[in-house]
């Protein structure tokens, strides 16, 4: 990649992390840190290639850096959402011991159900316990397959008009796989609870771009971080691909996905028109 290529990527990766890439000023090849770079939070906190007599680290360091503090936020976050459905941490349970000064025998313990017999009609049950909430299984991100047809025609019957045909479904995944974009699914007790599908899009004034065409969680399982799980991977994924750049479709009505997307460092840039062949 050439300089200015290689600068403008490693800007565009900073902006949706929330950082800020430095550049050397130095003009003339083999002086100072010409051609090096640094790497700061928007605090101005360094993090990588900042030392005391200017930028010592490469473009490839940079981006080696990004890409690695991206994995381990996914797994970070996959790892907060599986937690948050953890079961509370049993209080130790203590028992005082006896006044051996007064030698007395400790009361015994009732114990905490009591059995009711018809034989002995003085027992008295006590309530039941209550039972512990079921832990929420684990929720796994992951390319989708042709076996998923059926649980994401399901959860398309969420969007408007009918929901395409397990088959259609499935051609579709073909299709989309075949010309260079993919979807990926998060799959929870082996249950489809979202999706998000991408394709890149050459062009001719912005090189490849990575469309994001869809992005659907099941309606109890949002708000739970499901929706940035399959953005970090799809980023992942266009990244590979030498994607410059990330765009997402969204439908008007739906204001709270504006939000959403802004939050996470997209920007407005443009108005989509669509209409029927």
């Amino acid at each position: 990649m050439n300089g200015n290529l290689s600068h403008a990527r490693l800007k565009e990766m900073a902006k949706h992390r929330g950082l800020k890439v430095l550049k050397s000023r130095r003009r003339t090849p083999g002086v100072g840190d010409y051609g090096m770079y640094g790497l700061t939070d928007m605090s101005g906190r360094a993090l990588i290639g900042i030392g005391d007599d200017g930028l010592t680290a490469s473009a490839a360091d940079i981006a080696a850096f990004m890409k690695s503090s991206s994995e381990q936020n996914w797994k970070k976050s996959a790892a907060e959402t599986r937690g948050k459905a953890a079961s509370p941490p049993k209080r130790p349970h203590h028992t005082p011991s006896p006044d051996k000064s007064r030698n007395e025998t400790p009361p015994r313990r009732k114990p905490a159900l009591a059995i009711v017999s018809s034989n002995k009609p003085d027992v008295v049950a006590s309530k039941k316990l209550s039972r512990k909430p079921a832990r929420e299984a684990r929720l796994a991100v992951r390319s989708a397959r042709a076996s998923d047809a059926k649980g994401l025609a399901q959860l398309f019957n969420q969007l408007p008009g009918a929901a395409p045909k397990p088959a259609e479904i499935a051609r579709r995944l073909a299709l989309v796989s075949g010309t260079g974009g993919g979807a990926v699914v998060a799959v929870q007790a082996r249950e489809i609870v979202g999706c998000g599908g991408w394709a890149v899009v050459p062009t001719l004034h912005r090189g490849l771009i990575g469309r994001i065409t869809l992005l659907l969680i099941a309606q109890n399982k949002r708000r739970r971080g499901t929706g940035r799980l399959l953005l970090d991977a799809i980023a992942d994924e266009l990244r590979g691909s030498d994607c410059q750049q990330m765009e997402v479709l969204s439908d008007i009505a739906i204001d709270n996905s504006h939000s959403f997307f802004r939050s996470l460092g997209f920007e407005q840039t443009s108005y989509r028109f669509l209409r029927p062949l």
